[in-house]
């Protein structure tokens, strides 16, 4: 998953926010399952 910034009544959310992301090149495993937020700035 994957979301842009989101103003809300609280104040500006996560610039991007991954959620639960896995990559792998053929049998070998790059990413697996990992979650992540970049908060602004």
């Amino acid at each position: 998953m994957l979301s842009k910034n989101v103003e809300y009544k609280g104040g500006a959310m996560s610039m991007i926010e991954v959620s639960h992301l896995s990559k792998s090149f053929g049998d070998k495993i790059a990413l697996n399952n990992i979650s992540f937020t970049v908060k602004e700035g």
